[in-house]
């Protein structure tokens, strides 16, 4: 059976709708539903100001400054632990609306980095091999400093990484 809202109850949810939270709302009006209270308030054209039970932050200075000056360079995982009140997509989201771009470069390579993947290289080292030797970077940085040292890769290299097996020769392995 419908329940007919009184004067004091149409009173109260309009001093405090658009200003207390969903509990004290449900407290102060006992008896009464949310979904019955969101109905009410906006048949009186009522609307909420704040949600509190939505947790919008807004970003300090101090956390501003921060992003802007560490986000190129950070990793993922730095960014998670600098940032750790926020989640990974509203620390990127707020670097969007700064125009803030990571450096795709990734972290800069030492010359003894350097003479190591050419000797690598050299050796025929596979995809697997080059990524324990380099555990800071990742694959598409290894590959972007493969190509800017034009280092020659070996045969045995290129089949590791780009030449997949046929089904015939996956079968012939697994016989033999």
């Amino acid at each position: 059976m419908r329940k007919f809202w009184s004067e004091e109850e149409s009173k109260i949810l309009a001093e405090n709708y658009s200003k207390a939270s969903k509990e004290e709302l449900l407290l102060l009006l006992s008896g009464r539903g949310w979904p019955e209270i969101q109905a009410k308030a906006n048949r009186i054209g009522l609307k909420r100001k704040v949600y509190p039970e939505i947790n919008k932050r807004f970003w300090s200075k101090l956390e501003l400054d921060t992003l802007k000056e560490k986000y190129p360079i950070m990793t993922k995982t730095e960014l998670l632990e600098t940032f750790s009140k926020r989640t990974l997509a509203s620390v990127y989201a707020q670097a969007q609306r700064m125009n803030l771009r990571r450096d795709v470069g990734g972290p800069v390579w030492t010359k003894r980095e350097e003479i190591v993947l050419k000797n690598m290289l050299e050796e025929g080292a596979s995809e697997i091999e080059l990524m324990c030797e380099f555990r800071n970077k990742t694959w598409p940085q290894i590959l972007k400093k493969i190509s800017s040292l034009k280092a020659k890769r070996s045969s045995r290299f290129r089949k590791k990484i780009y030449k997949l097996p046929t089904l015939s020769e996956s079968f012939e392995n697994l016989v033999a």
